[in-house]
């Protein structure tokens, strides 16, 4: 399931510590799996943000939704994302 829901993960090297750093993609995921399972409109807002503010695959994030069964609350994250994109 965590491979599904975190597709690649970013690695950053550091003098001394590896780092595993999540992609715009795989954060919008991750948020918006705590709106898709349990209501966090919070969660939703933070996805939203992410998404206006990083280059991110469109795509991957609409067929992990369907694969959740969350067409109605993806097609909400797009309208949010697209009509806050346009103030």
């Amino acid at each position: 399931m965590l491979k599904a829901l975190f597709g690649t993960v970013s690695r950053e090297l550091t003098l001394q510590y590896l780092l595993r750093l999540l992609t715009p993609t795989d954060c919008i995921k991750d948020r918006l799996a705590a709106f898709y399972h349990w209501d966090d409109e919070q969660c939703l807002q933070q996805a939203i943000w992410v998404a206006q503010q990083n280059k991110f695959d469109l795509e991957s994030v609409k067929k992990w939704s369907l694969s959740e069964g969350a067409e109605d609350k993806f097609s909400l994250f797009l309208i949010s994302v697209k009509s806050e994109s346009n103030r």
